[in-house]
């Protein structure tokens, strides 16, 4: 017979999600910053390295009797999980397939052929 299941969530793990919320609007802060203008790859990066460095500092400071390594472990997972999905979103949408197919034909000097 099985026992009843535990569905708390640690601190680390909370923290970890609501960075995964946050984290679009922080790099949408980064990509409209004058320094990082046509930057992709540094846009991304710099958010990545605040929101990670945000979720362990949070996580260490407001977990009362030191949080343990799995519930780190489970939390830099799940962040790092959403981080690798916003990669994919962030790499679409900044310098992504249908741009790309669009940017090609408006940049010829000449007419295209079927090739």
């Amino acid at each position: 017979m099985i026992g009843p299941l535990d569905l708390s969530l640690s601190t680390s793990v909370l923290w970890a999600l609501a960075a995964a919320v946050c984290f679009p609007f922080l790099l949408a802060g980064v990509a409209r910053a004058p320094r990082f203008l046509r930057r992709n790859a540094l846009q991304f990066i710099v958010a990545s390295v605040a929101t990670t460095g945000g979720w362990a500092a949070l996580s260490y400071a407001t977990t009362a009797d030191g949080a343990s390594a799995w519930d780190l472990a489970i939390g830099a997972m799940l962040l790092m999980d959403a981080l690798i999905v916003y990669l994919e979103v962030w790499a679409l949408l900044s310098r992504g397939y249908t741009l790309g197919m669009l940017l090609t034909p408006s940049r010829a000097w000449r007419p295209l052929d079927e090739l």
